[in-house]
């Protein structure tokens, strides 16, 4: 089938504007596989995206096959001159939505174009990732009630002040700058796909041949991605079958071409190595825990949360109970120098985010605040999509590092300390909520 799509007529574009619900396909009457309702209608079942911005949802259609959903992409197109007839040179439009939010959901026949995404992030100037796999999974909405912690975020324990006060900033530095030194590691390059290997020896190496620890990588689908996603496992001595997760993305893009240089201090080495350095620390410590905890690196962030979002739905399709997560993108820098942990508000539950703030303000002593993540998203959106409390520390949304995506994402400039404290509040996070015994 020709990539090339009849271009879509004015009166066309006008009518996918919503309004209510609306039939979802492109002008060549290819029918999606999901219909438009505003987001007013609230359905209970079957929804399987939602823009609190442009004020819609998506919803399955329950006669779907599974395999309609192969490839497809919800692209956000806000504040890029991206176009519904640029969106058709990579396949079928299934749906547009003009004005405020603006976003569209396509499906690309040969998997995501990395040439429209670097268009994405060189034109919208995401913190995030603009795209977003569309697997038809209907959302699980995050319960009402506070996910409890083993100890309570009110109580400052020593044994985690003990620890914090053992975090390296030169050994986070180390690690950052052992990543950046691979050319790219975008997903498909042969850096992207030597990375999971790079980190599990890493792991296992810091491990010190603990019992109750499992180094595992997790292959993802060859379509999606051939980069492998990382688990970092201890086994919990009284609930091993409740489990925390901390995780950070192991791949970087550069916007302009994603086999280009791309060392993604930044993004997101700097979370991969505070992850690496709170894993360190517990096993120097030889601490032990109530619940599972687990370290994910994962697989292809950049390309639309792929990794993550296989994780995060296989583990609520296999009935593990996940407690929380927290998420580390994006740690090493301030724009005037001032050390401040933002926690993003949007995607994340403003449950777990209040109780962050009281770790923050017990083990960490940098003054926090929430605030939303305008553009893009991370991988705490995926556990969010599945019902899961996950928060979001980060940078100033508001002003982040604009070097991301590109070849000069370096560690210059890179503030070491502010790093450390977001491993200080990674580790009271871990000790409170997977129970430090």
């Amino acid at each position: 089938m020709s990539l090339m799509k009849k271009i879509l007529s004015r009166a066309f574009l006008c009518s996918l504007f919503v309004a209510g619900p609306l039939p979802a396909r492109t002008a060549g009457a290819q029918s999606a596989p999901f219909r438009v309702e505003p987001i007013s209608a609230l359905p209970t079942a079957g929804t399987i995206y939602r823009n609190e911005t442009a004020g819609v949802l998506l919803v399955r259609d329950p006669q779907a096959a599974g395999d309609s959903f192969s490839n497809l992409y919800v692209a956000d197109l806000q504040n890029t001159g991206v176009t519904p007839q640029d969106l058709e040179l990579h396949g079928p439009l299934l749906y547009y939505h003009s004005g405020t939010g603006s976003f569209a959901v396509t499906k690309m026949e040969r998997g995501l174009d990395a040439r429209l995404a670097g268009r994405l992030y060189r034109e919208g100037n995401f913190n995030g990732t603009p795209l977003l796999q569309l697997d038809g999974s209907p959302l699980i909405e995050v319960s009402a009630q506070a996910p409890t912690p083993v100890h309570p975020v009110e109580n400052t324990l020593p044994a985690v002040e003990s620890l914090a006060s053992g975090v390296a900033a030169a050994r986070i530095q180390k690690t950052v700058e052992q990543l950046a030194q691979i050319h790219t590691r975008y997903h498909r390059s042969d850096g992207g796909k030597e990375v999971p290997t790079l980190l599990a020896a890493l792991y296992q190496e810091a491990a010190r041949g603990r019992p109750d620890v499992r180094i595992e990588t997790f292959e993802h689908e060859s379509r999606h991605t051939p980069q492998k996603s990382l688990i970092a496992r201890i086994v919990g001595q009284k609930n091993p079958n409740e489990i925390v997760v901390v995780g950070s993305h192991i791949d970087s893009i550069n916007q302009r071409d994603p086999y280009a240089r791309s060392p993604g201090a930044d993004d997101d080495a700097s979370g991969t190595a505070i992850n690496l350095e709170l894993f360190r620390l517990l096993m120097e410590r030889g601490v032990q825990l109530d619940r599972t905890l687990e370290i994910h690196g994962y697989a292809a962030e950049e390309a639309g949360l792929v990794g993550s979002q296989e994780i995060a739905r296989s583990y609520v399709e296999a009935g593990k109970a996940v407690i929380s997560m927290l998420q580390n993108d994006m740690n090493l820098y301030s724009k005037d120098g001032k050390m401040k942990i933002w926690l993003v508000s949007s995607n994340t539950s403003d449950l777990l985010n209040e109780m962050l703030g009281r770790l923050i303000s017990g083990y960490v002593g940098v003054p926090w605040e929430k605030r939303r993540l305008g553009l893009g998203s991370s991988d705490h959106s995926s556990w969010n999509r599945n019902g899961v409390h996950a928060a979001f520390p980060f940078e100033d949304p508001g002003a982040s590092n604009p070097r991301i995506h590109t070849q000069n994402d370096t560690v210059e400039g890179a503030s070491w300390e502010q790093a450390a404290a977001f491993a200080r509040l990674s580790l009271a996070f871990a000790a409170h909520f997977a129970g430090i015994l």
